[in-house]
């Protein structure tokens, strides 16, 4: 449906949804509130019948070892450049949704641009994250900052936790984990079906989050909401690259529904894919 958009697509989409909302009448909580909790720490099997502290630390511990051993094994950094790796790790952890530059974080940490680039391309190698670049030319994609995820919203939530910048009633974080999430799934279905073809940030000012590269489709707008989120922004997305539809995944839409070219899909149902 997402790759498609078309009207039997949808249908089908939405039966499923159906279905597996039948399935979860038996949840003892409201299927918002086991969202919530799976999003701040329990999208990792080995997590879901551990406390939370001892799940975030088997997580911190797992970082750690990524550093030590698959880093290290893929570059010949010199030990002081431990320091670095994590740095840069902890700031990817506490900023905003939106794009950095090597020369941004050379800045900061007063290190050169080149290592940090040397840095950034091993973590991804390890996929303990991954870039999303701008859509564009090849200068706008190398001038442009770009976006790096982690490969699970529970990595940035558990670095948040060690950090003690950590609150589940913090919705504008609950929203930057929600937006990791989505990432994180497309990068998957990119790199194990080759659909879509290519994922990128709408670098504009006002953008959306995602630009699907779609071999048959096109360009597919997708933007990610926890709270106030409404269509405008995907509309004007649709028309800017003539897409046949967009897709808008929040929480502010209780079923799978098509209005227009815009698909409304809850952020639950998205999260059962």
């Amino acid at each position: 449906m997402i790759f498609k958009g078309d009207e039997s697509s949808v249908a089908y989409a939405s039966q499923r949804e159906i279905e597996m909302k039948k399935n979860l009448i038996k949840l003892a909580r409201s299927l918002e509130k086991e969202w919530e909790d799976f999003l701040w720490g329990r999208d990792f099997p080995f997590g879901l019948n551990m406390e939370k502290e001892e799940f975030y630390e088997r997580i911190f511990t797992m970082i750690n070892q990524v550093i030590e051993k698959d880093v290290f094994s893929l570059h010949p950094f010199n030990i002081k450049t431990r320091n670095t790796i994590s740095r840069i790790i902890t700031f990817l952890a506490l900023q905003d949704p939106g794009g950095t530059s090597d020369a941004k974080l050379g800045n900061l940490l007063e290190k050169s641009p080149k290592l940090i680039r040397e840095i950034l391309n091993i973590l991804e190698k390890t996929h303990l994250v991954f870039s999303v670049k701008p859509y564009g030319t090849a200068g706008k994609m190398v001038r442009k900052p770009w976006k790096y995820y982690f490969l699970s919203p529970s990595i940035n939530a558990a670095m948040r936790f060690k950090l003690g910048k950590y609150d589940t009633r913090d919705r504008k974080l609950l929203g930057v984990l929600a937006e990791n999430m989505v990432a994180s799934y497309f990068f998957r279905l990119k790199e194990t079906s080759y659909i879509p073809s290519g994922i990128f940030y709408d670098p504009g000012k006002n953008g959306v989050d995602f630009l699907l590269q779609s071999t048959n489709e096109g360009l597919i707008p997708v933007e990610v909401g926890v709270g106030k989120k409404d269509k405008t922004q995907i509309t004007k997305a649709t028309r800017k690259y003539k897409s046949n539809h967009g897709i808008l995944i929040s929480n502010r839409t209780s079923k799978i529904r098509k209005e227009g070219k815009i698909i409304f899909i809850p952020i639950s149902t998205f999260s059962f894919i």
